[in-house]
C-alpha cells in the first residue's frame, strides 16, 4: 500500500494561469469533507484534463486521482478515476470557480458523497525533517521516531521510521500537508498493519495527533516533536 504512481502526478509541477472566472484551470489546495475528511492538490488544465492526489481519514493510502471537465452554464462539471492501492473508483463532481482565488463543489462515487474547498497553492509548511515522540495503542504507550522526506509535489511527504512496543516495528508511508500546518497520514507497518492519522504539527514543542487503525479499529494517539 501506499504506493506512489508518480507518472500520474508528473504534470503537477508545471505552471499554469488561472482562466476566467468560473474556470478551475490552475493548481489548487483542497479540504475535502463529507463521508470523508482529507487534504488534496489538484490540478485542472485548459485542454480539460484533471490530476492529483490526497490523503484522507479513511482511505489508509495514497490515493492518485486523474479526470476530465468541462463548463456547462455556470459551473463546471466533470468525472475523475480515483486509484487507492489496487482499488479503482469513479465518480463526478460539480462545482464553482473564482479565478485566482477559490474553488468548491461536491462529487459522488461508491465510497460516499464528498464536498471540497480549494484556495489556490502558496507556500507551504516544510515538513521535511526527523521526529520524535510516542505512540498510545491499545492502552499501552511506545517510542516513536519518524523521518519525513519531500516527494517534490506540493503538500506531499514521504514518511519512513520505527515504533517501539517491546520490538522494532518499521513504519512507513505519506504525509499530506496544507498551508495552515493541518496534516492526514496514511502508514504502513511491516507486520501489514495499516492506519491513519491527522492533526495539526506545530512550529515548536510537541504537537498531539489522533488516529484509527484500519484492521481492528483501534485508536491511536500520537504527540511527536521535529528535532
Amino acid at each position: 500500500m501506499c504506493a506512489l504512481v508518480g507518472v500520474v502526478c508528473c504534470g503537477l509541477l508545471a505552471t499554469t494561469t488561472n482562466a476566467a472566472t468560473e474556470s478551475p484551470v490552475g493548481r489548487w489546495e483542497a479540504a475535502i469533507s463529507g463521508a470523508d475528511k482529507g487534504i488534496g492538490y489538484f490540478e485542472f488544465h485548459a485542454d480539460g484534463s484533471l490530476e492529483g492526489y490526497a490523503v484522507t481519514r479513511a482511505s489508509y493510502d495514497l490515493a492518485i486521482f486523474t479526470g476530465s471537465w468541462s463548463i456547462v452554464g455556470p459551473k463546471f462539471v466533470g468525472s475523475y478515476t480515483e486509484t487507492i492501492g489496487g482499488n479503482v473508483l469513479n465518480g463526478s463532481f460539480s462545482g464553482t470557480a473564482k479565478a485566482n482565488r477559490s474553488i468548491s463543489g461536491s462529487g459522488a462515487a461508491s465510497n460516499g458523497t464528498f464536498s471540497f474547498k480549494g484556495t489556490p497553492v502558496v507556500s507551504l509548511p516544510n515538513m521535511a525533517g526527523n521526529y520524535g515522540g510516542t505512540v498510545k495503542q491499545h492502552g499501552v504507550t511506545s517510542t516513536t521516531y519518524l523521518t519525513v522526506t519531500a516527494t517534490g509535489y506540493p503538500g506531499l511527504y514521504e514518511v519512513n521510521g520505527w515504533v517501539n512496543f517491546g520490538s522494532f516495528i518499521d513504519i512507513s508511508g505519506y504525509i499530506v500537508v496544507n498551508k495552515k500546518s493541518g496534516v492526514v497520514l496514511c502508514l504502513e507497518n511491516d507486520m501489514g498493519g495499516v492506519s491513519s492519522v491527522w492533526g495539526t504539527i506545530k512550529a515548536s514543542g510537541y504537537s498531539s495527533l489522533k488516529g484509527k487503525q484500519y484492521d481492528d479499529g483501534s485508536s491511536i494517539a500520537v504527540k511527536v516533536s521535529r528535532f
